[in-house]
């Protein structure tokens, strides 16, 4: 269960997070938010859509991890992605709210977080580690990306460039897989797109990653061959 907690010297002094298992964190996550800043780095390997958050309705950008509810196929042991997300390593910590005011919090129930090994957030003296520091600098860019991203959509749903993207997917096992909920790029309004807006597009830098986007859904016959693969590897055992 997750237990947010406001961050502080007094009540996490002596708490240490094993970096060995923040990757782990993740093993059951079949879409992680991901932002617009990490897209170059994404598009290597991840599919990337848009899906409707569940508590809000609103749109939001996801690396797809798998098929399956709780499903990584990223994950064996260890993650084998070239890049991890930004949302998978700034765990467990969150930014929260208190008095209106933005507060790190962390996941005091989280299984890297231990009291015997690991990185320390505070020295003796109650100070900030080092560790700790580059975490809140991580979670000030991710928060900021944040923004970006949530202006990233608004501009594209202002455009009218989104489009539902059915999947209808079959395995070699034969099983079948009728997928709803994902979203993307729609191309061809983007090609018959005014050039105003296209200017407006080019001008706000969001080009480059709307044709990411486009290119990272090739990665769903990759993601797919890894299902594949797993089905095969359970079958033999």
């Amino acid at each position: 269960m997750t237990k947010l907690t406001a961050l502080s010297p007094e009540r996490h002094k002596h708490f240490k997070i094993d970096t060995n298992r923040i990757e782990e964190q993740g093993a059951h996550e079949r879409l992680v938010p991901v932002v617009i800043a990490e897209f170059s780095k994404l598009v290597v390997q991840y599919p990337v859509v848009f899906t409707k958050s569940e508590e809000t309705g609103e749109f939001l950008c996801v690396a797809v991890l798998g098929f399956e509810p709780k499903e990584n196929l990223f994950w064996q042991e260890s993650w084998q992605g070239i890049y991890t997300p930004l949302n998978v390593m700034r765990q467990p910590f969150f930014v929260g709210k208190e008095k209106d005011e933005n507060v790190v919090c962390i996941d005091e129930h989280a299984m890297s977080v231990t009291l015997e090994r690991g990185e320390a957030l505070f020295d003796e003296d109650g100070r900030e580690t080092a560790f700790l520091t580059d975490i809140k600098t991580m979670l000030a860019q991710l928060l900021n990306a944040e923004e970006e991203t949530k202006k990233f959509i608004r501009v594209l749903l202002d455009c009218d460039l989104l489009v539902a993207m059915p999947l209808e997917i079959t395995f070699g096992n034969g099983d079948k897989r009728s997928i709803r909920g994902f979203y993307t790029i729609d191309e061809a309004k983007l090609d018959n797109l005014g050039a105003e807006k296209l200017v407006s597009l080019q001008q706000a830098k969001y080009l480059s990653p709307i044709y990411m986007m486009i290119a990272s859904l090739g990665h769903f016959y990759s993601l797919i061959q890894m299902k594949n693969n797993r089905l095969t590897e359970h079958a033999n055992t």
